[in-house]
């Protein structure tokens, strides 16, 4: 079971997947199959949680007590395994793209060597990157992912688009 991080979490919150009136599943044994409902969300940046209170019954009492947990206890978002919502986002460790904001020269820095590193990481056949700040316009602001050729040498190939609806 894969079990968010902070960084995570918060991004989910701040795309508005994780928000007030979300239905969640917990991995808490006594409601582990039960939907929740997401009553209030927490920012503890100190302690690097989110921490969520839920509501796990259909009758809410009056003056209840919050029931707060911890981000790593979210199993399901809106009925989905927080690994499926990931990918869906492109937020799973394997399908992470890594943001570059430092000033680079891909197309003389990288593209043709047979190993590279940008800021500190390694460039190896899948990793996904963002460039933000590339002398050469065409690789700003675009995901490309890493690629070796027939002679390994390292290509950038970027992502596809939507396909064209056919009329």
């Amino acid at each position: 079971m894969t079990i968010l991080t902070y960084e995570q979490a918060k991004k989910l919150c701040e795309r508005n997947i994780l928000s007030n009136n979300s239905i969640i599943m917990v991995n808490i044994p006594a409601i582990k199959n039960k939907n929740c409902f997401v009553n209030k969300i927490i920012n503890d940046t100190k302690n690097k949680k989110i921490m969520i209170d839920i509501i796990f019954q259909e009758i809410i009492p009056n003056n209840r007590e919050p029931f707060f947990i911890p981000h790593t206890l979210i199993s399901k978002i809106e009925n989905m395994p927080v690994e499926k919502i990931l990918e869906a986002y492109d937020m799973s460790e394997n399908n992470k793209i890594e943001e570059i904001d430092i000033e680079t020269d891909v197309v003389n820095e990288v593209i043709g060597k047979k190993e590279g590193c940008i800021d500190g990481i390694e460039l190896k056949e899948g990793k996904r990157f963002i460039f933000l700040n590339d002398v050469t316009p065409k690789y700003n602001n675009r995901i490309f992912t890493v690629k070796y050729d027939n002679d390994n040498n390292i290509k950038l190939i970027a992502n596809r688009g939507r396909p064209k609806k056919i009329s």
